[in-house]
């Protein structure tokens, strides 16, 4: 009698490995839908390319180190895309074309909706995240389901709702920021709406939703942000890079995320200019945490002037005028 794992491997489930070879993963005929969970590194991304569809890709706390090959994207009809790194998700959206969409990303403060600028059959797309941003990639899609935890209320995104408003018959929002009906565009095909409830908008919605009967509206209390649960919305900008304040609860901190190759006068790529700034900010007793992937640096302190020194040093190959070497015999704070 086969195990488990083998049963499911043969169904394409594939659970807690350090690597994957998707070329020689499935054993039998194709399948229509696969699940990795929690697969340190997958390889082999072409094999996707034989299909001429999928049903189905899960993807849950998986990672890879090989770019997305060349080839025209696969339809596939549900992405479920849970909490994988940045490197994974932008290599998943990249090969395949989805109709229905729900993506969990934390691990950086922003997800861009570039990633999914050409997925142009989006019906349905649910987003969990510290701040969606991007909408302008996704304006003309035939939305008919849109659900995100906190997007700005800025043009892309009105304008994105804008070009919806025929398809798109249900919205949820769960903005950390108040807003009312009239920052919104008319939605005629609307029939369920699901929004926070904060005290100063509460009656404007309550007067809408009297002459717009036809809409379910549900209130749900103001959202809360945690550990899990994320807000991120943009401090400032510094020398073009957004620097995001980030809520986790009652912790607050300040991030930064791009691809500083290029930019900077420093040589190397992401990962040897994280070990740099690493260096030049122990000796500035600067106190950062840095994260890199082949086109992501990411950068995060509690203080936003340490976020904003950061882009200098990088920008400029210097650790900047304030850069002070910790005096020798003391202990580092």
């Amino acid at each position: 009698m086969s195990s488990l794992k083998e049963a499911e491997e043969r169904r394409g489930i594939f659970r807690r490995m350090a690597t994957i070879d998707l070329r020689s993963a499935w054993r039998e005929g194709p399948k229509l839908s696969f699940t990795l969970d929690r697969i340190q590194n997958i390889t082999g991304w072409d094999r996707l390319f034989v299909f001429k569809r999928l049903d189905r890709i899960s993807m849950i706390e998986s990672g890879t180190q090989e770019a997305a090959p060349a080839g025209n994207p696969i339809p596939v009809t549900e992405l479920y895309l849970m909490e994988n790194t940045l490197a994974c998700l932008k290599t998943v959206l990249a090969i395949t074309r989805s109709e229905v969409a729900s993506i969990r990303h934390l691990e950086t403060p922003t997800m861009d909706m570039a990633m999914l600028r050409h997925h142009r059959g989006l019906r349905e797309l649910y987003i969990y995240t510290g701040l969606a941003i991007g909408f302008k990639h996704l304006v003309g899609c035939p939305m008919e389901r849109f659900h995100a935890d906190n997007v700005a209320l800025d043009g892309e995104f009105l304008g994105a709702l804008e070009s919806w408003k025929a398809s798109l018959h249900e919205l949820w929002l769960e903005n950390e920021k108040p807003f009312g009906p009239d920052q919104l565009p008319d939605l005629p095909a609307l029939t369920k709406l699901k929004i926070p409830t904060y005290p100063e908008t509460l009656a404007a919605w309550k007067v809408w939703r009297a002459a717009h009967p036809a809409v379910k509206i549900e209130f749900q209390g103001p959202p809360q942000s945690s550990s899990k649960q994320p807000f991120a919305s943009i401090a400032e900008i510094h020398r073009d890079s957004a620097v995001m304040k980030v809520s986790k609860g009652k912790k607050v901190a300040y991030e930064v995320w791009g691809d500083f190759t290029g930019k900077s006068p420093l040589p190397g790529n992401n990962h040897d200019l994280r070990d740099w700034l690493e260096k030049q900010a122990e000796s500035s007793r600067k106190k950062i945490k840095c994260f890199s992937e082949a086109d992501e640096l990411g950068i995060s302190a509690a203080k936003p002037e340490d976020i904003k020194w950061c882009v200098d040093a990088l920008l400029d190959g210097k650790a900047g005028p304030d850069a002070k070497p910790a005096p020798k015999g003391k202990k580092k704070p």
